[in-house]
């Protein structure tokens, strides 16, 4: 039997997160983190599935889910994987790379959808994605009124502190987060 051309696994630790999250920013033009940002951005792959592919040159693609939920018309909420950070190095593009990495995390995820972030969407039609939305113009009258559930009145608060945040985001969410079709959390 012939050895694949990509292997694909799983990371895990620090070392291999940010190797694949220094491949993903180079495919968006963007510089590797500093120590400083990199605490910060290690935090957002915590609980995430994190595929890398390898050749005998290193890592050559990457992608990150994390498991979320959406919700469906009719009130139903059901799993989803956040699909983002996909990238190939670009010595690698037009090699199979994307396909062997997405292929491996549709085949092992056991959500029953996958949502993806993607800055060219159309490369990923071959493998169920399509456009949700572009973008939205909204343009309120005055005197308009808010949704029967908003509070009337009431303070809004800024959080600045980290671990605050981390404490009401999934309380914010759970009651929030997914009251309308195609919200996500």
């Amino acid at each position: 039997m012939t050895k694949p051309p990509h292997d694909v696994r799983s990371l895990s630790g620090e070392d291999q997160l940010r190797l694949a999250h220094t491949l993903f920013r180079s495919t968006m033009h963007d510089p590797r983190v500093d120590d400083e940002l990199w605490a910060v951005v290690l935090d957002s792959y915590d609980g995430a599935t994190v595929l890398g592919a390898f050749d005998d040159s290193g890592m050559t693609g990457t992608l990150a889910a994390q498991d979320s939920v959406i919700a469906l018309p009719g009130g139903k909420v059901v799993p989803m994987a956040a699909v983002s950070r996909v990238g190939v190095r670009a010595d690698r593009t037009r090699r199979g790379v994307l396909t062997s990495v997405m292929r491996a995390f549709l085949d092992g995820t056991s959500a029953p959808i996958a949502t993806l972030r993607a800055s060219e969407g159309a490369i990923y039609r071959r493998f169920g994605f399509g456009v949700a939305t572009r973008y939205r113009v909204v343009r309120l009258a005055r005197g308009a009124r808010m949704h029967d559930r908003a509070p009337a009145v009431g303070e809004v608060r800024l959080v600045q502190d980290q671990d605050e945040v981390r404490r009401l985001v999934p309380e914010l969410t759970q009651r929030f987060g997914t009251v309308r079709p195609a919200a996500w959390s």
